[in-house]
């Protein structure tokens, strides 16, 4: 337990149940995974990257394919919530979809 939100004891007196699904781990998984899935599907279109890799990483960035156990171990081992989960779709995207999941992010 890390917040109020999180005791069972305290989380009525601060929170609601569905402020605490808004700020679930999967909801924030989802979330996260519908960006790279717009994000795959847009460069794919617009030609940043091959086309039938960004169907392929939209394809596979459903939360059902994500083990949040994995997760939160490679996150604390990586300091980094967010590489766990590129990491993970790379690998589901495949060898040759994978290298463009999270493609050219930051750069201008």
């Amino acid at each position: 337990m890390s917040s109020v939100l999180d005791s069972k004891l305290m989380q009525g007196n601060f929170s609601t149940p569905e402020i605490r699904e808004i700020w679930s781990d999967h909801n924030k998984l989802q979330a996260q995974l519908v960006v790279e899935a717009t994000l795959s599907e847009v460069e794919g279109e617009l030609g940043v990257i091959p086309p039938e890799a960004g169907e392929q990483i939209a394809q596979v960035a459903k939360v059902e394919n994500f083990d949040l156990d994995a997760l939160v171990r490679e996150s604390a081992e990586k300091r980094h919530s967010l590489i766990a989960l590129i990491h993970r779709l790379q690998y589901l995207a495949g060898e040759s979809a994978g290298e463009f999941v999270h493609f050219g992010v930051g750069l201008e």
